[in-house]
């Protein structure tokens, strides 16, 4: 039940602290967090409960309590202060009601009457002696600057306090670094000039483009900014096959920046990941999975180890990226993680994926390279995210440096070609980190064939079109996603022998997997129009190969593609039994 109270219910001599009073104080900390080049992986986990509408419920997690995330919660004064007195002396302070467990429920709504905080904060201020550095406007929570382990003491006692946190982490805390995962780069130029990275061909990104572009739906990437010196990022983001689109940049922390500007990445994570997701089809450089849709870059993160981070800067990144009123992202790429969650970082996220007005889908990296680490980290954890891990060449385990776990919903391939800091720079980017841009960008894909699709709908297409869409794998989830399938697309495979030894009729087939229908079967040198055809071979001294082909095309969408099978026939100086089509990529099945 929601709580509510009214200024009489607390007492009398709670009143509007003066330093509430000057807005300039309000002002909101800008600092994000670091990270690296490497990709952080994902595990599958159990469905979570779920609302009518598909939306993922917190009903069922246990990592937020009524005083905030466990690890906080469950520690020591002592150790707390400890902890914040290492960075700067800051801690985040969620509000409540007396008596009641929270603040903030678990879809990120305020259950805390909007005309107490501001007294209640100047409350705090006074008990404490605290200095005001910020006030949030969307959930119930403040961030402090405090003298000593008294004070810590006293927040806790309060009966209006859900929860002291750290308002900074330490750098060390971030589980990324540089590293690149079970994979080399390569790839495969295509017209007029763009290199198609391999992460791209092995999820069918390709083919996909027939019938999905991206445009239409927007990729907000908070990371560690977009790199001013990539023109692919700038200048050039809507030219050729990609015009019509736009691009914008933004920043809530510039530690470490050498700018201007204040949003140019100096690290390089962010722009990889924002080129892998999105960079146009020009013909000039590295292509991204989804090159027709828009984007923006917020720098969030200064990736340089330097100093305290900022919980803040994650909380502003988040919001401005998915709030209607800012910049509105239909998907926001979070790909960096810690090992301990927020809670103010968390609310933020449960806002902008239950409210009703934004839909978001929220992407986040599983986590890479953190030594004797293995699970799924913060915020990739949260049920209101899709957890996705790096991929190791097999397809069926995550890559070598990746963590994994029951919350994982997807794996891409690792280790692809993208966008580097500077012009007509080709750089790579692994682990879970580019498996988020990937996913990020096929889900852009989906989402643009019909732009009134939910959230939910999307997600279900992709989990259609996964490996392991009946059989959730407990390390790497669905697996991977076959683009093609997911935007309405269709694959095929031959059946008949691919091997005769003797002179006569034989009967092959193409079937059918994805797609809509009807389809229409065009074969060559063969009158049939049905998904079989009848063909004569004519034994010979020597051996020799047929090519068998048919262009099959989903009527409804206009989607085609032409499907080739060597058939051996066996000379009568060789002979041997013939046998059926293996069906493997590259006979008959296009690679």
């Amino acid at each position: 039940m929601e709580l509510s109270l009214s200024l009489s219910e607390f007492p009398a001599s709670i009143s509007l602290h003066p330093m509430l009073r000057k807005s300039t104080l309000f002002s909101f900390l800008a600092v994000f967090f670091t990270l690296s080049a490497c990709s952080e992986p994902l595990s599958s986990a159990p469905n979570a409960a779920r609302s009518s509408d598909g939306n993922a419920l917190l009903l069922s997690d246990t990592r937020q309590t009524t005083a905030g995330y466990d690890h906080w919660a469950e520690m020591s004064s002592e150790d707390l202060w400890a902890h914040v007195a290492a960075l700067d002396s800051t801690v985040t302070v969620g509000l409540k009601a007396p008596g009641a467990a929270r603040g903030v429920d678990d879809r990120g709504r305020a259950l805390l009457d909007p005309s107490l905080w501001e007294p209640l904060t100047g409350q705090l201020i006074d008990a404490v002696g605290a200095t005001l550095l910020y006030v949030d406007d969307l959930h119930p929570f403040v961030d402090l600057r405090i003298g000593g382990m008294g004070s810590v003491r006293a927040l806790r006692a309060l009966p209006y306090v859900a929860y002291v946190e750290p308002a900074s982490f330490d750098p060390s805390d971030v589980l990324m670094s540089s590293c690149e995962a079970d994979a080399t780069a390569s790839g495969e130029i295509e017209p007029p000039g763009d290199l198609v990275p391999h992460t791209l061909l092995r999820h069918r990104v390709r083919p996909a483009w027939q019938l999905a572009t991206g445009a239409g739906i927007k990729i907000g990437v908070v990371d560690t900014g977009t790199s001013v010196y990539q023109p692919q990022l700038q200048s050039e983001f809507a030219d050729g096959q990609s015009s019509g689109r736009s691009i914008a940049y933004d920043f809530t922390d510039a530690n470490g920046n050498s700018g201007p500007p204040e949003w140019n990445d100096t690290n390089s994570h962010g722009t990889k990941i924002l080129g892998l997701a999105a960079a146009p089809r020009d013909g000039k450089n590295v292509v991204g999975v989804a090159y027709a849709a828009d984007a923006v870059g917020i720098r969030s993160l200064d990736g340089v180890f330097a100093g305290p981070g900022r919980w803040g800067e994650v909380r502003e990144g988040i919001r401005r990226a998915a709030d209607k009123g800012l910049f509105d992202s239909d998907i926001v790429n979070m790909a960096w993680g810690w090992s301990w969650g927020n809670t103010s970082v968390a609310s933020t996220i449960e806002y902008y994926h239950d409210d009703p007005d934004h839909n978001t889908l929220f992407i986040g990296a599983a986590g890479t390279c953190a030594d004797s680490v293995t699970d799924v980290v913060f915020p990739a954890d949260m049920p209101e995210v899709v957890a996705v891990t790096g991929l190791a060449p097999s397809g069926t385990s995550p890559c070598s440096l990746c963590h994994y776990g029951p919350q994982v919903e997807f794996a891409a391939y690792t280790t692809g070609q993208t966008t580097g800091l500077n012009e007509n720079q080709i750089s790579r980017i692994g682990g879970s980190s580019g498996a988020t841009a990937i996913v990020s960008g096929i889900a852009a894909l989906v989402w643009s064939r019909d732009l009134t699709q939910t959230r939910a709908q999307v997600l279900q297409r992709l989990r259609n079109a996964a490996r392991f869409k009946s059989n959730r794998q407990s390390d790497i989830g669905y697996g991977e996603i076959n683009a093609l399938l997911a935007v309405g697309g269709f694959i095929a495979g031959f059946y008949g022998p691919d091997e005769v030894d003797q002179s006569g009729t034989y009967n092959y087939s193409i079937a059918v997997i994805g797609g809509h229908g009807p389809f229409t079967y065009q074969w060559a040198n063969n009158p049939s129009t049905a998904p079989s055809a009848s063909f004569t071979f004519t034994q010979q001294p020597d051996d020799y190969t047929e090519q068998l082909e048919v262009t099959v095309t989903d009527t409804s969408t206009g989607y085609s593609s032409t499907y080739r099978y060597d058939v051996v026939v066996k000379g009568t100086n060789s002979g041997g039994p013939g046998g059926p089509g293996d069906g493997n990529c590259g006979n008959g099945i296009p690679c």
